[in-house]
């Protein structure tokens, strides 16, 4: 079976959505861009499509280019090969823009004397900037500190990533000071995974075996 992926983006959480085909046997191909003949060539079964444009062949097409309808996930790969990490140990941390958070808790974590990271691709003007990070990162960070900040805006897939590293949620000043609390949620990380979300998308596209596949697959890794 062969499966092309096509994506004009560098797309992380796309990425992190398609891992799980590395895992199924088949025989993958990746391009950027549309191309009629190319794609002829490689003569795909399957092709996820995560553009706009539309692909006029044959083959079984799953379009996969609305991101925001699809359900957060946890990347199981980069969950079960993180660890702990010295260099990215702290007292606290956040992963994002930390203008996201309340202001209260901005003013706090810049002027208390606990060791503060927060990781961004831009940097934020505080004291506290620790640089940029790769996505495989993400999980060791989680797991190396004590405190991981969210907001309520923008925790959805942060806060998944979180519960599934055993951290602890902080998303005020008390609930630093009081050292965080664990998401009752926990349950919920095993059916919330990167393999469940692609075997979802495989199952609405008429390819249950395949889903069925992507699932068995989790056990293994």
């Amino acid at each position: 079976m062969k499966i092309l992926v096509i994506s004009e983006r560098n797309d992380f959480r796309f990425s992190s959505l398609i891992r799980p085909l590395e895992y199924i046997g088949a025989e993958i191909g990746f391009t950027n861009q549309v191309m009629l003949e190319d794609i002829k060539v490689f003569s795909p079964d399957i092709i996820i499509n995560n553009t706009k444009k539309i692909v006029p062949l044959n083959s079984v097409t799953i379009d996969a280019s609305n991101l925001q309808d699809i359900e957060p996930f946890i990347d199981l790969v980069a969950l079960n090969y993180s660890s702990y990490s010295e260099k990215l140990k702290s007292d606290i941390c956040y992963i994002g823009n930390v203008r996201e958070l309340e202001i209260d808790v901005i003013n706090f974590i810049a002027n208390c004397d606990l060791s503060v990271k927060v990781f961004d691709v831009q940097p934020n003007g505080f004291h506290f900037y620790a640089g940029m990070i790769s996505g495989n990162e993400t999980m060791n960070i989680y797991k190396s500190s004590k405190v991981c900040l969210l907001n309520d805006k923008y925790s959805l897939y942060r806060e998944l990533d979180i519960i599934a590293c055993n951290g602890k949620i902080a998303r005020t000043v008390k609930d630093i000071e009081e050292g965080g609390y664990i998401s009752p949620k926990k349950d919920t990380v095993k059916n919330n995974t990167n393999f469940d979300r692609l075997a979802q998308i495989f199952k609405k596209s008429g390819l249950s075996k395949i889903a069925d596949k992507i699932v068995s697959q989790k056990g293994k890794l």
